[in-house]
Formats: C-alpha cells, sequence, structure tokens
C-alpha cells in the first residue's frame, strides 16, 4: 500500500508542476521523500499521512486549487480537474485503508 500512496502522490506533483504550483508541488515531493523512508507502522508515518489527509479537501486545500494547466501539459481545464478529483479520491481511500491496517495491527 505505501508504493501506491508514493504512486499518487506522484501523480499529484506532476499535475501540480503542470498546472503552475511549483510550491504546492514541492510540497507534496517532500512528504513523498519523507515518506520513502519511513516504514508504515512508525507514528511519523501516520502523522505524515494525517497531515496529507488534511489538506485534501476543504477551502484551500489540494482539491481547492483552481487548475490551470500549461499547454506544454496537454491536459484541458476539464482534464485536470477530473485527475484532481481523482486523486484525492485514490488518495485518501489509501489513507484510510493504511489506517485500517495499522488498527488491526496494534
Amino acid at each position: 500500500m505505501k508504493s501506491e500512496l508514493l504512486a499518487v502522490i506522484k501523480e499529484m506533483i506532476k499535475l501540480l508542476q503542470a498546472c503552475n504550483w511549483p510550491d504546492k508541488a514541492a510540497w507534496f515531493s517532500q512528504k513523498q521523500d519523507l515518506l520513502r523512508k519511513l516504514n508504515p507502522s512508525d507514528e511519523e508515518f501516520k502523522r505524515e499521512i494525517s497531515e496529507i489527509e488534511k489538506i485534501m479537501t476543504g477551502m484551500g486545500s489540494f482539491s481547492d486549487l483552481p487548475l490551470y494547466p500549461s499547454k506544454e501539459s496537454g491536459l484541458s481545464e476539464k482534464q485536470a480537474a477530473e485527475k484532481q478529483w481523482k486523486l484525492v479520491n485514490q488518495l485518501t481511500e489509501l489513507i484510510r485503508k493504511i489506517g485500517d491496517v495499522s488498527n488491526r495491527t496494534a
């Protein structure tokens, strides 16, 4: 599940870069690097994914960002928005699964 989580975050980074949000992409990239080093059973890993989950929805969140893809990205605004919501749903689902697994093994 960790590899799936990292793959979704990678896609989020690509989308943010394609839509001219380098600061947001850098934040997710830092989180991705940190998660890559941590074991999913570590408390720090759980804190990090909780922090990521908190910024997924709501005002000012990832899902709230207006996405205007660069021409080079090959994405339309509609495609970017659809991808944005798909990634929100995928990441939220993975975080919940990871939480369920860690609660059962604790």
